[in-house]
This record gives structure tokens, C-alpha cells and sequence, in this order.
């Protein structure tokens, strides 16, 4: 029944509009136009996504506009999406040893660049305190299992479960008293990090229990929540309970990481216009754009963030499974151009 409601309301409720999606439209279009290598272009779709926001919703989209602008060598855009960034509360670790950031150190302007980092208030503690007390405790329970041998969901079902529950209330909770999450806060200033709520959501949903839809769907329209997070977590609360009704969804598990090494799995051509179909209603790319921006992450990592960690999809196995996969997928692996 708790499927079926599922499926009634992303088959009845036009959940956003294109005019809602303009943001997630653009952002896109930039993150191909890199893919393409034509960053001038990127930067044009940058600031019509940009454009009238007091602050850039994501903290990857204000990074990868920042990366942009460098290696274009674009002064003006660089001070411009720098002071975006720095908006958001960078983490200033992360920045010096970032090979972008480090290349304007000759740069006449590289001392202002440097006392932003120091202007700019840094993340909300208090509140990044508040969520990681939960984080915390869903953290302490399963290793406290695992004391107990490896399979903690075996040995500590009821307890995990009842912690899940306990802290998806409180997470609750926090977002009842705070508003809608901060992703720039929980990602702590590290482009492509998986926010710590996303993680709880995650939890609760493995236990066949729905998470509250209806309010994720506003924070998208809202761009306070990021679709690719609402995608996964739909997806795998599918894939984990009614599997065979995972061809329907927003196609985030048609590819692999074993070992360093890409696998894509492309879906007949009548399920992926499915699939895009769904995705186009909650403001994200088609599978198409989606697989072009994982290949280019995962062949130039640490240069930009498209994907979010949680969804990239890396299966850790051990070396004899490995070999399986690698022989029954090998079709499927990607190679670098």
C-alpha cells in the first residue's frame, strides 16, 4: 500500500513545473558545457542560473563556477564566483590545498582572496553541531555492533532500527525548528561531500519505512534540496524493498565502481525514456547528460563536482568477487579516452 501511494503521487501530482527547474536547467547546461570542454559557455549558463540569488543554493555549483572562471583565466568572474563561494563558508583547508585555488597565488589579487576566507563567518557551529550529535549516534551503534562480529544488521536488528527511527524523528525535528537544510553548512565547505542529513534519510529508509516526501519536493522547488539526493534516496528505497519495480524510477544504479574501474549499464531505450521522464519531474538531467558528467568526475577527479559522493556507486567487495564482476561486466567498463 505504502508503494502504491508512491507511484499515485508522482503519476498525478505535477510535482515542479519547468519554470521551477530554471536553476537545475542551467546548472546543467554548465556542467555539460565543461564536460565539452567549452568553458566560456559554462560560464554564461552559470550566471543565468545565478542570476538574482542574494547566495548560490549548492556549494559544488558555486565551486565548480569558481574552477571555471580560473582556468579561463577570467579576472573579473574569478573575483565575482570567489566572493559567491566565500559566501557560503568555505573550508579554508580544503582551499589551500586546492590546485585552483593555489594558481592565483601570483596573482596581483591573491591577497584579497586570502582575507575573504578570513571576512566570510565560517558555517553555522552551532547548527552543524546539532546534526552531528545525531550523525554521532548512528555512527556509535553500529560500531558498537560490529564488536560483535561483522554482520551488524543481523546481530542488531532491533537496535539499529530503533536508533534509525529515533534519530530520522530528530532529524525531523531539526528541520521543523532550523527550516530547510543547509547544504553548504553540512557538506563543511567541501564541494561534493555527502550532507549528514542525506545519511540519515538513508538509514531510515532501509527499513522500509517512507521518509517524508512532500516537504523534500518543496525544498527542490525551494533549491534546498538537491534532486540528485531525492533520487537516490527513492531508488534505494525501491531497489532495497520492491526490486522489481526499480526499472521505473530516477536511474541512479545503472552503473558501478569495483576496484578504480567504471562500469555503465545502459537501460533499453524504452525504460530510459521512462526513467528521464521521472527525472525530468523533479528538475535533473537525463541519463544521458547524468552518465557524461560521472565519466568526466570520475576521470578527472578532485577538478570539479557534478555527483555528490553518495551517489557514485562504489561496491566494496573482496578480490575474488571482484574477478567475477570484472569478467560477467566487462562489456559495460568504461575507459578513458
Amino acid at each position: 500500500m505504502k508503494f502504491f501511494c508512491i507511484v499515485c503521487f508522482f503519476a498525478f501530482n505535477p510535482i515542479l513545473m519547468l519554470g521551477q527547474c530554471n536553476y537545475y536547467y542551467y546548472v546543467n547546461k554548465a556542467e555539460v558545457s565543461i564536460c565539452d570542454k567549452n568553458l566560456e559557455k559554462a560560464v554564461e549558463y552559470y550566471d543565468s542560473a545565478f542570476i538574482n540569488l542574494d547566495t548560490i543554493p549548492y556549494y559544488k555549483d558555486a565551486y565548480n563556477a569558481f574552477v571555471v572562471s580560473v582556468d579561463l583565466q577570467n579576472e573579473q568572474k574569478v573575483l565575482e564566483f570567489w566572493k559567491n563561494l566565500c559566501t557560503l563558508g568555505i573550508d579554508s583547508a580544503f582551499m589551500y590545498e586546492s590546485s585552483t585555488f593555489n594558481s592565483l597565488s601570483e596573482k596581483v589579487f591573491w591577497g584579497n582572496l586570502v582575507l575573504d576566507i578570513k571576512k566570510y563567518k565560517s558555517p553555522k557551529l552551532e547548527y552543524l553541531s546539532e546534526l552531528q550529535k545525531i550523525m554521532d549516534m548512528d555512527q556509535s551503534v553500529r560500531m558498537w555492533c560490529k564488536l560483535k562480529g561483522p554482520d551488524i544488521y543481523k546481530l542488531c536488528t532491533d537496535t539499529i532500527r530503533n536508533v534509525d527511527s529515533i534519530n530520522y524523528q530528530n532529524l525531523l525535528n531539526f528541520r521543523r525548528k532550523n527550516g530547510a537544510f543547509l547544504e553548504n553548512v553540512c557538506v563543511k565547505g567541501i564541494p561534493g561531500e555527502t550532507p549528514i542529513y542525506y545519511l540519515i534519510l538513508e538509514h531510515n529508509a532501509q527499513w522500509k519505512r517512507l521518509w517524508a516526501a512532500d516537504f523534500l519536493i518543496q525544498d527542490i522547488k525551494n533549491t534546498k534540496f538537491h534532486p540528485l539526493f531525492y533520487s537516490k534516496l527513492m531508488d534505494y528505497y525501491i531497489n532495497t524493498h520492491t526490486p522489481e519495480s526499480s526499472d521505473l524510477y530516477f536511474g541512479t544504479n545503472y552503473h558501478a565502481i569495483v576496484k578504480g574501474r567504471l562500469f555503465i549499464f545502459p537501460p533499453s531505450e524504452s525504460i530510459e525514456k521512462r526513467i528521464n521522464n521521472r527525472r525530468k519531474s523533479i528538475c535533473l538531467e537525463s541519463m544521458e547528460d547524468y552518465h557524461k558528467k560521472l565519466k568526466f568526475q570520475f576521470f578527472n577527479p578532485h577538478k570539479y563536482y557534478f555527483i555528490y559522493g553518495a551517489l557514485f556507486g562504489t561496491l566494496d567487495v573482496d578480490e575474488e568477487v571482484s574477478v567475477i564482476l570484472f569478467d560477467k561486466w566487462q562489456n559495460a567498463e568504461i575507459k578513458k579516452d
